[in-house]
Protein backbone atom coordinates (compact mmCIF):
# COMPACT_ATOMS: atom_id res chain seq x y z
CA UNK A 1 0.00 0.00 0.00
CA UNK A 2 2.55 2.29 0.75
CA UNK A 3 4.84 1.72 -2.03
CA UNK A 4 1.77 2.00 -4.54
CA UNK A 5 1.09 5.61 -2.90
CA UNK A 6 4.77 6.32 -2.83
CA UNK A 7 4.80 5.16 -6.93
CA UNK A 8 2.25 7.47 -7.90
CA UNK A 9 3.50 10.43 -6.19
CA UNK A 10 6.94 9.91 -7.89
CA UNK A 11 5.19 9.58 -11.22
CA UNK A 12 3.04 13.16 -10.35
CA UNK A 13 6.25 14.45 -9.95
CA UNK A 14 7.90 13.19 -13.21
CA UNK A 15 4.71 14.59 -15.20
CA UNK A 16 5.26 18.13 -13.67
CA UNK A 17 8.67 18.13 -14.35
CA UNK A 18 8.11 17.34 -18.31
CA UNK A 19 5.51 20.03 -18.11
CA UNK A 20 6.33 22.96 -20.48
CA UNK A 21 7.71 25.56 -18.24
CA UNK A 22 9.78 27.89 -21.13
CA UNK A 23 7.28 31.12 -20.96
CA UNK A 24 5.38 31.20 -17.76
CA UNK A 25 3.77 34.56 -18.02
CA UNK A 26 2.17 33.97 -21.87
CA UNK A 27 1.90 30.57 -20.88
CA UNK A 28 -0.08 30.48 -17.51
CA UNK A 29 -2.26 33.51 -19.22
CA UNK A 30 -3.67 31.94 -21.88
CA UNK A 31 -4.09 28.16 -20.32
CA UNK A 32 -5.21 28.96 -16.71
CA UNK A 33 -7.23 31.66 -17.33
CA UNK A 34 -10.19 29.94 -18.62
CA UNK A 35 -10.16 27.41 -16.11
CA UNK A 36 -10.07 30.10 -13.18
CA UNK A 37 -13.18 31.52 -14.97
CA UNK A 38 -14.81 28.01 -15.44
CA UNK A 39 -14.09 27.19 -11.92
CA UNK A 40 -15.29 30.63 -10.50
CA UNK A 41 -18.79 30.31 -12.48
CA UNK A 42 -19.02 26.53 -11.45
CA UNK A 43 -18.76 27.38 -7.53
CA UNK A 44 -20.75 30.00 -7.74
CA UNK A 45 -23.69 28.73 -9.49
CA UNK A 46 -23.18 25.64 -7.03
CA UNK A 47 -23.53 28.19 -4.53
CA UNK A 48 -26.42 30.07 -5.50
CA UNK A 49 -28.27 26.95 -5.93
CA UNK A 50 -27.56 25.77 -2.92
CA UNK A 51 -28.56 28.55 -1.07
CA UNK A 52 -31.55 28.73 -3.01
CA UNK A 53 -32.54 25.27 -2.01
CA UNK A 54 -31.78 25.78 1.88
CA UNK A 55 -34.20 29.23 1.38
CA UNK A 56 -36.96 27.15 -0.03
CA UNK A 57 -36.73 24.35 2.45
CA UNK A 58 -36.68 26.50 5.57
Amino acid sequence: MHTLLFGKVRQSHQWNVGFPQAPPSQWQYKRRAPNHVLLLLITTTLWSNMSYLLMQSS
